[in-house]
């Protein structure tokens, strides 16, 4: 994933995206491009589950997304999948699947700062594992 698509991903979350951004456009776009296939799927995924770009909240939906991106190891959808267990979001709440989420997914890239800034707070906060400050 690009430093481009990490901060996109980033301001998705926090809902920092400039209301003149096009996610649509920019979903189609990406998969056009191989590479880019895995952003506009994580994209989907998030969108299906935080009622974000317009699309119904189906959180069902996001998590089969996030799961199936899994598969192929993508970083952001290990963090999507973490965010769904420890919240029971699509899923039946499992904070230790939650917590393994997280690890796989900094496992897949240690530059993924949701992934990072996630399995930090699960250590801090005691989320699926034993409380390390």
């Amino acid at each position: 994933m690009t430093d481009f698509e990490h901060r996109l991903l980033h301001d998705v979350l926090n809902k920092q995206i400039d209301a003149s951004f096009d996610v649509q456009s920019f979903i189609q776009e990406c998969m056009k491009d191989a590479a880019a296939q895995t952003t506009a799927k994580a994209l989907l995924a998030y969108g299906y589950i935080y009622e974000i770009f317009n699309l119904e909240g189906d959180e069902a939906k996001g998590f089969e997304i996030a799961s199936e991106l899994a598969q192929e190891n993508a970083s952001e959808a290990f963090a999507l999948l973490g965010e769904c267990y420890e919240n029971g979001d699509g899923s039946e709440q499992d904070k230790q699947k939650a917590f393994e989420c997280y690890q796989k997914a900094v496992e897949a890239d240690d530059n993924n700062l949701l992934a990072l800034c996630a399995l930090g707070d699960a250590y801090l906060n005691g989320i699926g594992t034993t409380k390390d400050e």
